[in-house]
């Protein structure tokens, strides 16, 4: 994942987490546990997102 591209990452980011038919987001590649089920489960992930993003790298070394 380290090598991916912003690009890449991001289309697997929309290849992998989608919004089931109950209205759930989830991640298909660890086995489809749910991420959110609410929109403001949505924001909260995005805001603890944001918050930890500098904590990242910010480019593939």
């Amino acid at each position: 994942m380290a090598a991916m591209s912003a690009e890449e990452y991001e289309q697997y980011v929309r290849d992998n987490f989608i919004v089931d038919h109950h209205d759930v987001l989830r991640e298909q590649a660890a086995g489809g546990y749910p991420i959110a089920v609410t929109q403001a489960q949505i924001m909260a992930l995005i805001r603890y997102l944001e918050e930890i993003a500098p904590m990242l790298t910010s480019e593939s070394q």
